[in-house]
């Protein structure tokens, strides 16, 4: 998975509104975030600080969390102040539907008094990247470009205030795409070796730019006659250029789009099949855009709108005539994205370049050694006049990742056309389940839902995953199979039969119903003690019974005496009495 390319870094949310209690004290919350860009599979926890509220008195937190779709999630606590400086933590996670930009809200309230805050933030999707591929080759302009210009007789851009190389203040997007995708990517000019040919100041087509900037078209030969000649299956092949050409160039639309299907092609034809192709984004809007006329401007607009739609034309039908896979990467939209919402990832300054200088002897837009940088470079758009800041090379890099892989939200490896399971964690089986997602028992019931893991198959479950004789509704001891009342109320039941006093018909179990059992919760069923067998007779006064047996036995001895003579009916007599 990509985790591990964003720099953490602490910004802070806007002033936020605040208010004063009943006491006279400015009450106010402000949002803190570790970074502003996450991934879909993260737990965000956003700090909340709470400063000059009440102690001893319950205040009521709500907070919310919102897409461009409308509420994700939302919640609402008390807490008291342990301190002046009070700070609450909120765990947002498993929130993510597929939009980028994300805000949160919250609010505090007791008595009269509120203060609130907001932050926005960037989620993006994370992805399963391809599997088969194992290099990258890269063919553009400034861009892209990883220190071909620095290591040529023109020695730019300068270092510092550049970074290692880079048009730019720190790492670049390509940087940041083949670290994730754990490729050493080296940078080579000329028929030096490296798979980064891009060169700054380069436009599309042949020849070189300035009689000294090699253009992609050169990129592309030099790179086939003096390094490699076959492109392999297993190398991912990215052209990003055009920039310069509006800039600089024809600013032709038909002939730039036509120049990238060519380089296209022609790589194609040297073996590639796999490529990331990037569209131009507004440059208009660029500082050096901005210093041409309004009309220059706006023809400058419709031109590159014109191009990305001609390119995405050029690249469908290289796609369908040559067998090829193009991915297109879309920068118009990214850019204008983030110019509509810049404070989600923390910038500031949409319009002048953080580092300001004339440049060199060439007409690029770029600053020299020595030239002032602003302090808050990370909350500028633009380094200079033409390129964006590692801030946005950052979110430009993992964007293009999602062009590049197949989205896998929940990171556990499936990707979500193939995930069978939302938000699963830990270990998954092959279609994107964890154990308390999978159903062991193919009873319909998930394991982490299911009370009864081991059902046999054929029998019909409960919500609880429970077949009639795994399960006691009335936990009376009898499983439902087998208890003739499985649901009933808890009462007491006298033979133990499932079925309490209440609703049995026979409470002792002995055959008589409880309305003709004169001692309806005698002993349990027939006992031996019942002389006659006469079930009604057993539960009869023991006394009783003797004292009638008694009076015809003592009859039988008198008929007895009378037969038998006295001496033996004495004799008798005395065994009788005992």
């Amino acid at each position: 998975m990509w985790r591990h390319w964003l720099v953490a870094f602490l910004l802070l949310s806007t002033v936020p509104i605040s208010s004063s209690d009943v006491s006279g004290r400015a009450v106010s919350i402000d949002i803190d975030l570790e970074k502003q860009i996450w991934l879909s599979s993260d737990s965000i926890i956003i700090e909340i600080n709470i400063n000059g509220a009440p102690f001893n008195k319950d205040i009521l937190l709500e907070w919310e969390l919102m897409d461009s779709q409308g509420d994700l999630t939302y919640g609402n606590f008390t807490f008291q102040m342990s301190s002046s400086n009070h700070i609450e933590q909120i765990e947002v996670l498993d929130f993510f539907r597929g939009n980028h930009f994300i805000d949160f809200d919250v609010k505090i309230s007791f008595d009269a008094t509120t203060a609130e805050d907001s932050i926005g933030f960037i989620v993006l999707s994370d992805v399963v990247l391809p599997v088969n591929i194992d290099d990258i080759l890269v063919f553009g302009d400034s861009l892209s470009d990883m220190g071909n210009g620095k290591d040529s007789l023109l020695d730019v851009p300068d270092v510092p205030p550049y970074w290692n190389g880079r048009f730019s203040n720190g790492p670049i997007w390509i940087d940041h795409v083949s670290s994730e995708m754990s490729i050493n990517l080296t940078h080579g000019s000329g028929w030096s070796a490296g798979g980064n040919r891009a060169f700054g100041g380069a436009q599309t087509g042949q020849g070189y730019a300035y009689l000294v900037l090699p253009n992609v078209g050169v990129q592309i030969s030099n790179f086939l006659s003096g390094v490699q000649s076959n492109i392999t299956s297993n190398q991912l092949v990215i052209v990003w250029a055009g920039g310069n050409d509006f800039l600089y160039g024809t600013g032709n639309p038909d002939v730039i789009s036509q120049n990238m299907a060519s380089h296209v092609r022609e790589l194609a034809l040297a073996g590639g099949s796999e490529f990331v192709v990037v569209n131009l984004p507004p440059i208009q809007l660029t500082p050096e855009g901005q210093s041409k006329t309004s009309s220059q401007q706006s023809q400058m607009a419709q031109d590159i709108q014109s191009y990305n739609s001609k390119l995405q034309t050029e690249m469908t039908n290289l796609s369908n005539s040559m067998n090829l896979n193009i991915t297109m990467v879309d920068a118009w939209s990214v850019f204008n994205d983030i110019l509509a919402n810049p404070g989600h990832v923390g910038i500031t300054n949409t319009q002048d370049p953080a580092c300001s200088g004339a440049g060199g002897l060439l007409p690029l837009p770029i600053c020299s050694a020595g030239d002032a940088v602003a302090s808050n470079v990370d909350e500028y758009l633009f380094f200079d006049k033409a390129h964006p800041t590692a801030t946005m090379h950052e979110l430009i890099g993992a964007l293009a990742l999602e062009y590049i892989g197949q989205n896998d939200s929940d990171g556990d490896g499936i990707i979500d056309s193939l995930d069978n399971c939302d938000w699963s964690s830990g270990e998954v089986d092959e279609v994107g389940c964890d154990w308390s997602q999978q159903d062991e028992d193919l009873d319909g019931i998930a394991n982490g839902l299911d009370d009864c893991l081991e059902t046999e198959s054929g029998f019909e479950v409960d919500s609880n995953g429970c077949a009639p004789y795994q399960r006691d509704s009335d936990e009376d001891g009898l499983t439902d199979d087998i208890d003739p009342c499985p649901n009933d109320i808890p009462g007491n039941d006298h033979d133990s039969d499932g079925c309490i006093d209440l609703v049995d018909d026979d409470d002792d179990n002995d055959g008589f119903s409880d309305e003709q059992d004169d001692c309806p919760t005698g002993l349990i069923g027939i006992s031996s003690s019942d002389f006659d067998q006469i079930p009604m007779m057993m539960a009869m006064d023991y006394q009783t019974k003797m004292n009638s047996y008694a009076v015809a036995t003592h009859t039988t001895l008198i008929a007895t005496m009378m037969e038998y003579g006295m001496a033996k009916m004495h004799f008798l007599w005395i065994l009788w009495n005992g």
